[in-house]
């Protein structure tokens, strides 16, 4: 997936609301034996390597063959490549579009009875695949890394939420429920549907939360004012006192503004991949010590930033009353490819930002349940030193407040506010043929504030 041939081709961010909406509907229409376990006809199988390989190949095929014979470019095809270089791909494709073409591989692996790390090793080879052999460019450090590691992290989510759906049988199972799981993660639905249940992850209780937000936006500049429509999912409890596996616990949010050109403004999910607690529980406070996986795609007013990182992290719980609880979480990142804008960029194609390497430093508090938060502040900063692009370095902060007063049940009203800054340095580059032209650093900053009426669930 490089270059700008994708621009005619729509994007997974449709399919990403229209799944999330649609999970939704399992918390709307009654369902019996939730806590009761899914007969699986794999859970005791063996990992089939050679169909999880055919389906990665089948499913680059099937993408060749649609630049082939559906948008009609005649570039693709068997195109070896035997060097490296930097995409030039919209942002949007690039950091989003390659996780969740990842995620389909991922999804295979998972589907044919292997764990995490062996689901991770058949997405980079599905990765490998398409850059060395189907796409008519140069492979991609970028498009193999986003595609394997954010792959993963989009593979896992979205693999658990669609096995939860089979587990809590919404609209009373069958193909209604088939269906479901098929739009959340097409490989396990096309599994389900063809050959039976997809491997479950857990014998236990699903433990699911989600909420859907709809208000209005408005940006300190006057520049936009646009409606805006939140989903969020929260999967799994760090606090559960055992030693955590892969994903057992995650939070996917996203955040869509409309009307825009560019809809998706805030994509993300940040799941465990080993942990424990610290300490024997026995106090009033919890710890929970572990290594995280975050896939984080921001585009507010003016900048755009994406990667997909790795961080050492804290969770702590300490009870307040009955159902009420305080929650700080703090994560250290490291992050080795990311995207973020820049205002001059000479690459050709797409590219309206550079591409770099980095880390940060995620922090967070709220009271409330693990349903509904009531308060909420939390900080991002990250570095990103800038590997193919003119400018040298970037530093980026944002900070998201958010406050939820419940009404009626499960309705309430919020607001919300979030800042995003962006500095921008060139070192003294100059451009090119402009007889020494030294490119001037930029800072930008934006604030928007959100109203909204939210309805939570689980």
């Amino acid at each position: 997936m490089s270059g700008n041939r994708f621009r005619e081709r729509p994007g997974p961010s449709v399919a990403v609301a229209f799944t999330a909406l649609l999970l939704l509907v399992i918390h709307v229409v009654p369902t019996a034996g939730q806590t009761e376990p899914r007969t699986c006809a794999r859970c005791t199988g063996d990992a089939r390597g050679a169909w999880t390989l055919a389906e990665i190949t089948v499913n680059n095929l099937l993408v060749d063959a649609y630049h082939m014979w559906v948008l009609d470019e005649d570039r693709y095809g068997f195109n070896p490549s035997t060097t490296f270089g930097w995409d030039r791909s919209e942002f949007f494709i690039n950091e989003l579009g390659h996780p969740y073409h990842g995620g389909l591989y991922y999804a295979s692996a998972r589907a044919h009875a292997y764990d995490y790390w062996a689901s991770f090793g058949f997405t980079v080879v599905g990765s490998l695949m398409w850059e060395a052999l189907m796409d008519p460019e140069v492979a991609s450090y970028n498009d193999l890394y986003s595609t394997s590691v954010g792959g993963a992290a989009f593979g896992e989510a979205t693999y658990r939420l669609s096995e939860a759906v089979l587990r809590l049988q919404p609209l009373g199972g069958g193909f209604p429920t088939d269906v479901i799981a098929f739009i959340l993660n097409p490989i396990v639905g096309l599994h389900e549907i063809l050959d039976g249940p997809a491997l479950q992850v857990s014998d236990g209780p699903v433990q699911l939360a989600s909420h859907l937000a709809a208000g209005g936006r408005a940006t300190s500049d006057g520049s936009s004012t646009t409606n805006v429509y939140e989903l969020a999912f929260t999967y799994g409890d760090y606090f559960t006192g055992e030693r955590l596996e892969p994903f057992e616990a995650f939070e996917l949010t996203s955040r869509v503004n409309l009307p825009s050109s560019r809809p998706l403004a805030d994509f993300h999910i940040v799941g465990v991949l080993a942990g424990g607690p610290l300490g024997h529980g026995g106090g009033t406070w919890q710890h929970v010590a572990g290594l995280f996986q975050h896939l984080d795609y921001q585009h507010p007013q003016g900048t755009q930033y994406g990667g997909q990182s790795f961080a050492g992290g804290l969770r702590s719980r300490r009870g307040l009353t009955d159902g009420l609880d305080l929650r700080l979480g703090a994560d250290l990142l490291l992050t080795p490819v990311s995207a973020v804008s820049s205002e001059v960029v000479i690459t050709g194609g797409a590219r309206d930002y550079d591409h770099g390497t980095g880390g940060g430093v995620k922090l967070a508090a709220a009271i409330g349940s693990r349903c509904a938060e009531l308060v909420r502040v939390a900080y991002t900063g990250n570095y990103v030193h800038t590997l193919n692009g003119i400018s040298s370095d970037h530093v980026l902060h944002s900070i998201d407040a958010g406050l939820f007063l419940p009404l009626v049940d499960r309705i309430g009203i919020g607001a919300a506010y979030q800042w995003f800054s962006r500095d921008t340095g060139f070192d003294g580059a100059t451009l090119p043929d402009s007889e020494g032209e030294i490119v001037p650093d930029v800072h930008t900053s934006v604030s928007e504030t959100r109203i909204y009426v939210r309805v939570n669930f689980d």
